[in-house]
């Protein structure tokens, strides 16, 4: 099966398209679109967009990483790379010493130490839009559920405040990466 929207190759047995968010015709839908709305889904995606990416890589995750995260309100994302990438600076900085003065298991260790955030980056970076989709689903979901009372008007309001991205959050996590960098 190919998506009508993007042409990306799917399951046969697919329902949606991960990467553009386009729900297809079958009996599922029906109740799995209940849950929200196609055209709310549009606010967070508009033109169905995710963003610049090639196949399946996020550039904004390639040269931005888990401050692109935080910035689209992917905040596990963003904590996660942050403390790799964290991580990750501080051990390759000592990184020689690490490996000079050790011998066995911690050898394992120090290597393990480098490999994992780097084996992160390149996790987040061909899942990243898929994680932003399902995010975007779930955060939709959480809005029309909790304010099935309200008008469509209403609704369309929430989504697009929770739709825009955080800046606030993006200043934090800067702040808080140079202030460890410094401390530690």
């Amino acid at each position: 099966m190919i998506c009508p929207n993007c042409k990306v190759k799917l399951n046969k047995d697919s329902k949606y398209c991960p990467r553009c968010g386009t729900l297809f015709k079958s009996d599922d839908v029906e109740k799995y679109s209940n849950m929200f709305d196609t055209d709310l889904l549009e606010i967070y995606f508009p033109n169905n967009e995710i963003g610049i990416h090639f196949d399946r890589i996020s550039f904004g995750y390639m040269f931005f990483g888990g401050f692109y995260a935080v910035y689209k309100k992917l905040y596990y994302v963003g904590i996660n790379s942050l403390v790799s990438l964290f991580v990750f600076i501080k051990v390759a900085i000592n990184s020689y010493d690490y490996i000079m003065s050790t011998v066995g298991f911690s050898f394992f260790l120090v290597v393990a130490l480098l490999l994992f955030p780097i084996i992160i980056y390149f996790y987040y970076l061909f899942k990243f839009n898929d994680l932003l989709i399902e995010d975007r689903k779930t955060r939709l979901n959480k809005i029309v559920r909790s304010n099935i009372d309200k008008g469509n008007e209403e609704i369309v309001k929430l989504v697009e405040k929770d739709s825009k991205n955080s800046v606030v959050a993006l200043l934090i996590a800067i702040i808080l990466l140079i202030i460890f960098l410094l401390i530690f």
